[in-house]
């Protein structure tokens, strides 16, 4: 081989060393704009989680003083305390819903009667409608709400609705089949 073709050959790698060059160039700016937008996607997601976080413990906060009064006006001082658990599992948060006595947990399926379960459970959908609420007046219509709950305690949760009607400015429209509950305007209807 001679000069001449040597140095040929030296010049094309020497244009491919500097396009090679050229485009690892561009290669590493490139990286280096991927790294930036990762580093925005994480902070904008660390500010959604934060909102997020926040507008769930106000909601929480607010949800759980609704559930616990209901069961407290119900079922007196000795009450079951309403509480969520969030819990941070395969990168989702996870709920659910617990009663809280003497600082111990339970399970409210196991751990108390199906009239708890009812009260709690109005109770939640009351509050949900009423924290969500564009209009200006709240309608629940409920069908046989409370049906598991024990007859001593009926007068209380008929109390308990004509306080919440007031104090929350909302109306309930139930279907029944126990007379303690025959509170407001009143229709029976019969086969």
């Amino acid at each position: 081989m001679n000069l001449q073709d040597i140095r040929k050959q030296v010049s094309g790698k020497l244009v491919l060393l500097e396009k090679t060059e050229s485009e690892l160039a561009d290669v590493r700016n490139e990286m280096q704009a991927v790294s930036q937008r990762r580093q925005s996607y994480a902070e904008a997601t660390q500010i959604l989680r934060d909102l997020y976080e926040q507008t769930q413990e106000r909601f929480h906060g607010q949800i759980m003083q609704i559930v616990s009064y209901c069961l407290q006006e119900v079922f007196g001082d000795g009450a079951y305390q309403f509480k969520i658990v969030f819990e941070q599992k395969r990168n989702q948060v996870e709920s659910k819903i617990v009663f809280v006595r003497n600082g111990e947990e339970f399970d409210p399926i196991i751990a108390s009667g199906g009239g708890t379960i009812d009260v709690a459970a109005f109770a939640l959908r009351m509050a949900v409608i009423y924290l969500t609420r564009k209009t200006l007046r709240s309608i629940m219509i409920l069908d046989e709400p409370f049906r598991y709950l024990s007859e001593e305690y009926r007068p209380k949760v008929a109390a308990l609705l004509e306080k919440l009607s007031e104090e929350f400015d909302f109306q309930f429209i139930m279907v029944t089949h126990s007379p303690e509950f025959a509170i407001g305007k009143v229709y029976q209807f019969s086969k």
